[in-house]
């Protein structure tokens, strides 16, 4: 007996089973916004821990954090977090308002809430890279309190320098850069665990990263 499978469903589409009807409007398609019971902002510097809570029975398949400057969206969040994420932390500007956005099936999103963000100066900061394990390239985002010479350097293991991502002048704030996983010279380093730091007016931090590929 020849057992015949259904072809793949086009991306967008929903299936139509027993019992289902479809209605052909022009009327505009009706937004229901995600409910999202509580919504924190926790920290007192450059980094912004938020967490949420979720009371809704759609499938959400991802978040996104971010804050409208001078009438610009920035992405806050620079890939999308996964479904179950309840917690993210950021780097966020005084004042800044933050916007938390629930990714939807077939491409729609939802405006699921807000937290205003406390207006301290910016504090020297490193953000644990994101995503952590990196499994081709990871975005490692800081803050500096003042203008100056800064250095982001990768270690491996044995502490070598592998990759010198920034030695020079950077500007106050929060900014961020992207590691591919390759060395100076441009060649792929082996899987493992890497150590970022950020060097900066006498100071130092350091945090690490797993390379899966």
């Amino acid at each position: 007996m020849v057992r015949r499978t259904a072809p793949p469903r086009p991306s967008g589409t929903l299936p139509l089973g027993p019992g289902g009807a479809v209605r052909l409007t022009t009327e505009e398609p009706v937004r229901v916004p995600v409910t999202v019971s509580s919504l924190q902002r926790r920290g007192d510097d450059g980094t912004v821990r938020l967490t949420w809570t979720c009371h809704d029975n759609r499938p959400v398949t991802g978040w996104r954090i971010y804050t409208i400057r001078n009438g610009v969206r920035v992405d806050l969040s620079e890939l999308p977090l996964a479904a179950d994420t309840r917690s993210c932390e950021v780097l966020a500007e005084s004042g800044d308002a933050l916007l938390l956005e629930a990714l939807l099936p077939h491409g729609t999103v939802s405006e699921a809430g807000k937290a205003q963000t406390a207006g301290t100066n910016v504090a020297f900061t490193l953000v644990e890279a994101r995503p952590n394990p990196m499994h081709g390239e990871s975005a490692i985002t800081f803050a500096l309190p003042r203008s100056g010479d800064v250095r982001l350097r990768v270690f491996d293991l044995k502490g070598r320098c592998v990759r010198t991502l920034i030695d020079g002048r950077a500007e106050a704030g929060g900014a961020s850069v992207t590691w591919r996983g390759r060395d100076d010279q441009g060649r792929q380093v082996a899987d493992g665990v890497y150590f970022y730091r950020l060097e900066h007016a006498g100071k130092n931090l350091t945090r690490k990263v797993l390379l899966v590929r």
